[in-house]
């Protein structure tokens, strides 16, 4: 039993060291050029696009909220005027 846990543990060894040396190299190449272009592109793409994303939504933001002031406004506070005039008088019997 000796001899074949002895084989057992060498044949591990080797087939992880060989496994390494030829799936390892190609592994880590493939995650080190998977994270440069990650890193590239949030870099040269993502963080321009969302700078310019803020600039036009302030823009939006702007022009939405006039257009809420001078329409939806006057309704709400015509409707809050009329609705502040009821009156509800309990009767008890």
């Amino acid at each position: 039993w000796t001899n074949s846990a002895k084989c057992y543990a060498l044949g591990l060894k080797f087939s992880y060291v060989l496994s390494t040396c030829f799936c390892g190299i190609c592994t880590a190449l493939g995650w080190g050029c998977t994270y440069g272009c990650l890193g590239f592109a949030t870099i040269w793409f993502m963080i321009p696009f969302f700078k310019c994303y803020n600039i036009v939504l302030a823009v939006m933001r702007k022009i939405f909220s006039s257009v809420i002031d001078a329409f939806v406004g006057p309704c709400f506070e015509t409707a809050g005027l009329i609705l502040s005039k009821i009156a509800i008088k309990q009767i008890k019997e």
